[in-house]
């Protein structure tokens, strides 16, 4: 099993929501299933934050923009 080390994320407001940040937490690469942006409800990109869903279907908010966190998940899988 292989773990990645995260900052789950916290959003509040609708208008012009606010990112805050919680404590770190560890996700076991081999079960997220899915990674998305975040969009508030006037379907704006929340920046600095997306979102993960797990097999189990449980979703998280986590601090970071896409693109990092997929390269994190890339090289925690990458096998040598």
């Amino acid at each position: 099993m292989k773990l990645l080390i995260l900052k789950q994320a916290k959003i509040e407001g609708e208008i012009e929501p606010k990112v805050l940040p919680l404590g770190e937490f560890a996700f076991n690469v081999d079960e997220i299933v899915m990674i998305h942006s975040v969009i508030d409800k006037y379907d704006c990109v929340i920046k600095n934050v997306c979102g993960i869903r797990t097999k189990q279907g449980e979703g998280y908010y986590v601090l970071g923009e896409m693109k990092n966190i997929v390269e994190l998940i890339e090289s925690a899988t990458w096998t040598v």
